[in-house]
């Protein structure tokens, strides 16, 4: 089947005088094949997903906010791949995408570095998987009326690469004011 994918049918190398007339499309199809083939496509765009988090997509740039832009990207262009050609999103990332960006990127840091809510790491902690698929932590803030982040914080390592450039990234935007205000300003909106 690949093979006469890429060269065509067995008539198509023959001169053209031989060529067929007619409905040509009643040759020997084998729609087994064709269903299977159909199946491999859609389990790609369905697991476009594991791609991005088996790729080590961040350690390509030093910024946090170029790893975070190209989550965005990616995600823009998956969600163009699977809309019609007129509900195509153009133009810059948008401060939602890039929020989902953000989002996307904590998922994946989460998979790669614990085994979920039972990860013997987290046996100390109150962990819950919010709606979102995130690992957040009950703290005793709970009850405040605070923003759902602060009272319900996201669970990242303290040595992973992409958050050690995301404590940088906020200890320069708040020029340089600290360990406590670097991490008051958790993952919000911007």
């Amino acid at each position: 089947m690949s093979l006469r994918w890429w060269e065509g049918p067995k008539w198509f190398t023959e001169l053209p005088d031989f060529w067929r007339h007619g409905n040509i499309l009643n040759e020997d199809i084998d729609e087994d094949e064709i269903e299977n083939e159909k199946l491999k496509s859609m389990k790609l765009l369905a697991n476009t997903e594991n791609i991005i988090q088996c790729n080590r997509i961040y350690s390509f740039f030093s910024k946090y906010k170029q790893i975070v832009r190209l989550v965005g990207w990616m995600l823009r262009f998956k969600h163009n791949c699977l809309c019609a050609k007129e509900e195509r999103t153009r133009g810059a990332l948008t401060s939602t995408e890039f929020h989902k960006a953000e989002l996307k990127l904590v998922l994946m840091i989460q998979h790669e570095s614990f085994e979920g809510e039972e990860d013997k790491k987290l046996k100390g902690l109150a962990v819950f998987v919010e709606e979102d698929k995130i690992l957040r932590v009950k703290t005793q803030i709970v009850n405040r009326r605070e923003k759902e982040d602060f009272r319900k914080p996201m669970l990242l390592p303290s040595n992973h690469e992409v958050v050690l450039k995301f404590i940088e990234h906020y200890h320069e935007k708040n020029l340089h004011c600290g360990c406590g205000g670097a991490s008051v300003k958790p993952l919000i909106y911007y």
